[in-house]
């Protein structure tokens, strides 16, 4: 099952207005905020893995995911192991730790529960693509379908690793002092950025809110859930 959330409802429970639901005192108003998820000590590409074979490939990491026979992974590249194919899902996936509302897998995935898909269906949910685990019944990965662009400029941004094969850079890194420029603050909803941040099969976009989005999840007390500032 997948949930489109597209735009705001024109009200939260009992006929409130969603952007006036809770105060946002703690949130200063001027900011962008990252929003992200403790570990849940997972992978959703499977459990089958082997050490790099060559200097080349430790290059870009120290270990590679393969099919169960060994064999080349249907979702990485052969080459630096980045993800190739962000919606598969390894029929042997399953969580590791399932108490939290927001985590995230090693391999790039965020992963919310059946609690923080349904505050989000509540509102401030404008942008998000909620997609059921088939393996896991109750949680759902997380995902953005509107994208912001981050300032190549952004103090601490670094590329790194170019791979001759997929042509991409199986590093980036830096995500502390983005710089959002297209960004409103004001905004309602979530957005992911144009960049994926992490080495190999790490990476993965960072998913941003406005400050009305972030005062709201600061109400709901989401275990697992954290938000860092940014610049915009």
């Amino acid at each position: 099952m997948r949930v489109v959330l597209e735009r705001p409802p024109c009200a939260g429970p009992r006929g409130r207005d969603p952007t006036k639901a809770r105060p946002m005192t703690s949130v200063p108003t001027s900011k962008m905020w990252i929003v992200s998820g403790v570990d849940n000590d997972s992978y959703v590409l499977g459990p089958h893995t082997r050490d790099a074979q060559s200097d080349a490939e430790r290059t870009y990491f120290e270990w590679r995911f393969t099919d169960a026979d060994g064999g080349a992974h249907p979702a990485t590249c052969p080459t630096c192991g980045r993800q190739t194919a962000p919606n598969f899902v390894s029929a042997e996936f399953r969580l590791a730790r399932k108490r939290f509302d927001l985590s995230m897998t090693y391999d790039g995935y965020t992963v919310g529960s059946s609690r923080f898909r349904d505050a989000c269906l509540e509102h401030h949910g404008t942008g998000l693509e909620l997609d059921a685990i088939p393996t896991e019944a109750g949680f759902f990965f997380v995902r953005a379908t509107r994208v912001l662009a981050v300032e190549r400029s952004s103090p601490g941004l670094r590329f790194l690793y170019p791979c001759p094969r997929c042509h991409e850079l199986a590093g980036v890194f830096g995500v502390s002092h983005l710089r959002l420029p297209d960004a409103d603050p004001s905004a309602i909803g979530w957005w992911r950025t144009d960049l994926a941040f992490g080495q190999a099969h790490e990476q993965s976009p960072a998913l941003v809110v406005g400050a009305p989005t972030a005062a709201w999840l600061r109400t709901r007390k989401l275990k697992g859930l954290s938000l860092n500032p940014v610049c915009v």
